[in-house]
């Protein structure tokens, strides 16, 4: 019995000595995992790669957006800029056009003012008498020494070398030349005209023909094509549709040049 128990005793020693031994070597010797641990395994793998890879794209899908707006705003910002030069270049150039006609406008009134003046100049002093001249509606309060009295149509006129007056409250007021008024005297510095093979005398705006048989020059209305080399003072620029004028006593006169000289064609309008 004591025999027994002791093999028994022994062999339970060494059961669990071959235990103790075996367990450290199966935990270094590699197993093979099982076929449920095997897919835990992949898809805790398969989601953690798949979550990366969502973070992944929508990061470049935030870049993207990113990238296209600030596309777009450097392109809105290209056109605006493109728009403000071309209007810059708009502004400019009207100013530059606004500039160059206010430039041609004054040259043009410059030339207009020498050419008066110098006319001007040139009829003073080859006609002194002009400066006695007194243009429609002065008022003088005595009449020069060398006025004499004519009648047309019935009325008294004082005419004096040209210059015709009328009674006035306050003396005598200068008033045009009467049509069908005679004088003995043409006025001095008259010049001679020829329309149509007739024989006319100009001064400041008035005409005379001579009348044989009466003896007389007669004053008569300004014959169509007359052409005189000035005006009285107080002639009005007027402009009838896109040509320019140049009226006194309701006759109009055309300004054109014969010879380098400004002269006035009686236009009949």
């Amino acid at each position: 019995m004591k025999l027994a128990s002791s093999i028994i005793a022994v062999a339970a020693l060494c059961a669990l000595s071959i235990q103790t031994e075996a367990a450290p070597a199966r935990s270094l010797t590699p197993e093979v995992a099982s076929p449920v641990e095997q897919a835990r395994f992949e898809g805790r793998s398969s989601g953690t790669h798949t979550r990366s890879g969502d973070r992944t794209r929508s990061t470049d899908r935030t870049r993207s957006r990113d990238s296209t707006n600030d596309r777009g705003d450097r392109r809105d910002d290209r056109t605006d800029n493109r728009e403000d030069r071309r209007d810059d270049r708009w502004d400019e150039r009207e100013d530059r056009r606004d500039d160059r006609w206010d430039n041609r406008d004054e040259r043009r009134d410059d030339r207009w003012d020498n050419r008066d003046d110098r006319r001007e100049d040139r009829w003073d002093n080859r006609h002194p008498h002009h400066r006695y001249w007194h243009p429609y509606g002065h008022v003088v309060v005595t009449l020069p020494t060398e006025c004499t009295t004519i009648y047309a149509d019935g009325d008294p006129y004082h005419y004096c070398n040209g210059v015709y007056y009328h009674s006035h409250t306050s003396g005598f007021v200068v008033v045009y030349a009467p049509h069908g008024a005679r004088v003995h005297v043409r006025p001095v510095g008259y010049h001679t005209i020829h329309v149509h093979g007739a024989e006319y005398y100009y001064y400041y705006g008035t005409y005379y023909v001579w009348d044989a048989a009466a003896g007389d020059y007669v004053v008569v209305r300004a014959p169509n094509g007359a052409t005189v080399v000035y005006l009285p003072d107080d002639a009005e620029v007027v402009m009838v549709g896109a040509t320019r004028y140049h009226r006194y006593h309701g006759i109009y006169y055309r300004e054109t040049y014969r010879n380098g000289e400004t002269v006035y064609v009686v236009t009949h309008i």
